[in-house]
């Protein structure tokens, strides 16, 4: 039988990763292209979380001087686009931003419900058709959307002193607790 639809990167790493790490689930690629990118459910087929997984491309940010100061405090720099329609209207449970590291050797995901991340890159953004994010994740596990941020904002974020609700993405990094939590 000829695959009609491929799996991408991000979706084979995410794949990958619920596979070793929660051994009580089953994990389904669709066989055609559905805007869902993984279908988890728990060992009885009885719950399931759809995924849609969008990955991101690592960048080196222009920081010119104290450059090397910053880059030391931070494990990844991401970009990724985001289109505005397709977000709203999406009808996956969750969605996992994957994060690529310096020369994509690491990675982390952002996890969130749709919704929430509409109405965060809202308040971010305000009104765009696409949301450009750039995503930063320090040494110390914290997680940023920075895009548009000052160069002293930056440098704050690096410095473990930057404070900004909308835009602190922490509490969704590497938060797999939807996939941990499906009964056996």
């Amino acid at each position: 039988m000829k695959p009609l639809y491929e799996v991408n990167r991000g979706e084979d790493l995410i794949g990958s990763h619920i596979k070793q790490t929660y051994e009580h689930v089953n994990l389904w690629i669709p066989g055609r292209d559905t805007e869902i990118g993984l279908l988890v459910s728990d060992s009885s087929n009885q719950q399931t979380i759809s995924i849609q997984v969008k990955y991101s491309q690592a960048y080196l940010p222009d920081l010119t001087n104290r450059a090397s100061e910053l880059l030391r405090q931070l494990r990844v720099c991401s970009w990724l686009a985001i289109d505005s329609e397709e977000l709203l209207t999406s009808r996956a449970d969750l969605w996992v931003l994957v994060l690529f590291g310096f020369e994509g050797r690491t990675y982390d995901c952002v996890i969130l419900r749709p919704e929430e991340l509409t109405a965060r890159l809202r308040a971010i953004y305000n009104q765009r058709k696409v949301f450009r994010c750039y995503f930063w994740v320090t040494e110390k596990g914290r997680c940023w959307e920075t895009h548009d941020l000052s160069r002293a904002d930056r440098l704050r974020i690096g410095a473990g002193g930057f404070r900004h609700p909308q835009r602190d993405f922490t509490d969704r990094l590497n938060d797999w607790s939807p996939v941990a939590e499906l009964n056996y």
